[in-house]
């Protein structure tokens, strides 16, 4: 597994660098050199530090991001998150009777600290709703407006600029964020 550290606001010591490393080496038994883990270290206000660490796996991202007094504990929780995520994902994946070709070794795998055999992992039903609609071009400001208008957390566009389907969506910040696919 390949990782590439980087810093906003901040520098990433050695010391930072190393545990990182260190850290995220438990799952490279899972996967190969193809997969791409990110760590951005930011502060976050005047006393927090904000560990975010994206897994890109195949076609599958897995996020945590943690924000603490201490960059090390930020870190700490942040692979903890990750790691909740891959159990919980394992464990959907081996459920799915091996629909999932590309993760067939990481669903045959156990982790190290893995679920103990006592404890119940809940099991997950997607229930989907489908929906039709004409996208339309429009700028960013008119997809959030409408967005805002149809009280929704997400809106799907044509951008007027590019030409391309984009998704604006609502984030925790009360800020807009705006998706572009490429594809």
């Amino acid at each position: 597994m390949r990782i590439d550290i980087q810093s906003v606001d901040m520098k990433v010591g050695q010391e930072l660098r190393n545990r990182i490393e260190d850290k995220l080496s438990k799952f490279d038994r899972y996967f190969d050199d193809s997969a791409l883990c990110e760590v951005k270290c930011t502060t976050d206000g005047p006393d927090l530090k904000r560990v975010e660490i994206t897994l890109h796996v195949d076609k599958k991202i897995y996020r945590a991001e943690r924000s603490e007094d201490d960059i090390f504990t930020a870190l700490d929780s942040a692979i903890d998150v990750l790691q909740g995520q891959i159990r919980k994902h394992k464990t959907l994946m081996s459920n799915m009777n091996g629909k999932y070709d590309s993760m067939k070794k990481f669903v045959q795998e156990e982790l190290v600290d893995d679920v103990s055999a006592d404890e119940e992992v809940d099991e997950v039903n997607y229930d989907f709703r489908y929906k039709s609609f004409e996208i339309q071009a429009m700028s960013d400001e008119e997809a959030a407006m409408q967005m805002d208008l149809l009280n929704h957390s997400f809106f799907v566009y044509i951008s007027d600029e590019t030409g391309h389907v984009n998704v604006i969506y609502k984030r925790k910040s009360d800020s807009y964020g705006v998706i572009e696919p490429i594809y």
